[in-house]
């Protein structure tokens, strides 16, 4: 067998990325007379064969990639009960949100259920479902965020289950680089449509609220 084939998959994937292996399962030696007894294996004319009985493929995985598109953290009148966080499925493979979860200076929001977003569509999470249908006559994915973010400045990251962060927003002067970012009461931060770098400040501007849910 060829079973190194899976040990260099697992090297590279460690520093390279994220790689699925292959193994190429070879007999070399086999007796033709021993394939003779399979019908359409062999022939008893052929004295020695080599037989592959598996083959398959070594080829890197593409990384999931979710980031933040849309955020509302100071809302007219009582602003938390609009708050919403818009994520944005931008890699080309369907996800499952189960176990992602949003982190700001005060707690952690873990996305809990089958939460399937196809690639390109985005995934609306809502500080109180009701406030935000009478508000925009949207339905979020999910309501009862559990975080209350800071009208005077907070860093809201976006993680995976793994716990590792995959983009996250700063505003009001909170964060080294991002003291540009701030909305004025009722807007909300937008990041700028096409661009998918992650932990930029120069990938948002301010813009009106237009929460955006799945198109599920």
């Amino acid at each position: 067998g060829q079973a190194n084939v899976a040990a260099l998959a697992a090297l590279a994937g460690g520093s390279l990325g994220r790689w699925e292996a292959s193994v190429d399962v070879l007999l070399r030696g086999v007796p033709g007379a021993a394939l003779a007894v399979v019908p359409g294996m062999g022939s008893t004319d052929w004295k020695w064969a080599e037989v592959t009985l598996l083959r398959g493929t070594m080829r890197e995985v593409e990384a999931p990639r979710l980031l933040l598109s849309q955020v509302l953290y100071d809302a007219h009148g009582r602003d938390s009960d609009l708050e919403y966080v818009e994520l944005l499925n931008a890699g080309g493979r369907m996800l499952d949100l189960d176990g992602y979860s949003l982190r700001d200076d005060k707690g952690t929001y873990v996305l809990r259920g089958h939460l399937p977003v196809l690639p390109g569509d985005r995934f609306l999470v809502a500080r109180n479902a009701s406030a935000l249908r009478g508000e925009w006559s949207v339905v979020p994915d999910l309501g009862r965020m559990g975080l209350r973010l800071a009208n005077d400045g907070d860093v809201l990251s976006l993680l995976d289950p793994g716990g590792e962060v995959l983009d996250l927003v700063a505003w009001e002067g909170h964060l080294a680089t991002w003291e540009t970012l701030e909305a004025e009461e009722g807007s909300a931060l937008w990041r700028v449509e096409g661009d998918g770098r992650a932990c930029q400040c120069s990938a948002w501007y301010v813009g009106p609220p237009s929460p955006r849910r799945s198109g599920w």
